[in-house]
């Protein structure tokens, strides 16, 4: 190929993407790996019963986060939400933020408080909206190395995940949990048991946040491709 012999580096964001690339026509080229960073200053965690307040959620159920560009998204996989919420019990202690494009009648159980929010374009709104959670969720069937669920992360949010793609390089046993893909049965079982125990969810926040900072900031992935640029011009590559 036209990418190929020419002494390029290429960059994964994981290492998920990283394995795909040595199965293609450019096995043979050279690959990093530097997660994707976001800004961590700007992500940060809030009073969640001030922002709780602000929106008019309710302060005494436990809120679920669900974001999608596209709702219907085959990879996004909100069906598998809709699918697990109703194998939920006690389902009038949930409480389902949901973002994103829809053109299609959603039907919810009557006894599930659900706010349908659109697509969100202020990030500052987002970073609220995260912040005010008690966990993300995103069920993805496949994902490389997201960014939400940095986001999430540095607002402070536990992450419920399906065991997909670069998700299970991101998310660990101090930060959320990982749910065998496409089991919406396990996914509610998981969704369950995140709210047993609160002084754990409360870790989980703390743990989050220090994950970002640590390993997602922007200043942590310009600081990798700083020094890739300085390898790669003093030929140690």
């Amino acid at each position: 190929t036209s990418f190929s012999g020419h002494n390029i580096v290429f960059v994964s964001p994981s290492e998920w993407l990283a394995a795909r690339f040595r199965e293609s026509v450019l096995k043979n080229e050279m690959i990093q790996i530097i997660n994707n960073g976001i800004d961590t200053n700007f992500y940060t965690p809030g009073d969640v019963v001030a922002l709780r307040q602000k929106y008019g959620f309710p302060a005494d159920k436990h809120i679920l986060l669900f974001a999608a560009s596209d709702l219907n998204s085959q990879f996004r996989s909100f069906k598998h939400l809709l699918a697990a919420l109703e194998l939920i019990e006690k389902k009038s202690d949930y409480c389902l933020v949901v973002l994103g494009n829809c053109n299609t009648p959603i039907t919810f159980h009557d006894e599930f408080t659900v706010f349908l929010m659109g697509y969100i374009r202020d990030e500052a709104v987002m970073n609220e909206l995260y912040a005010l959670s008690d966990a993300y969720i995103t069920p993805s069937l496949a994902d490389n190395f997201p960014c939400t669920t940095i986001e999430s992360f540095a607002s402070g949010t536990p992450v419920i995940a399906f065991a997909s793609g670069g998700l299970t390089e991101q998310i660990d046993a101090t930060t959320g949990w990982l749910v065998e893909t496409g089991n919406a049965d396990a996914l509610a079982k998981t969704i369950q048991s995140a709210f047993s125990d609160k002084n754990r969810l409360t870790d989980m926040r703390e743990h989050c946040r220090k994950k970002a900072e640590e390993f997602y900031s922007e200043e942590v992935m310009i600081k990798k491709y700083k020094e890739l640029y300085e390898k790669v011009n003093g030929g140690a590559l």
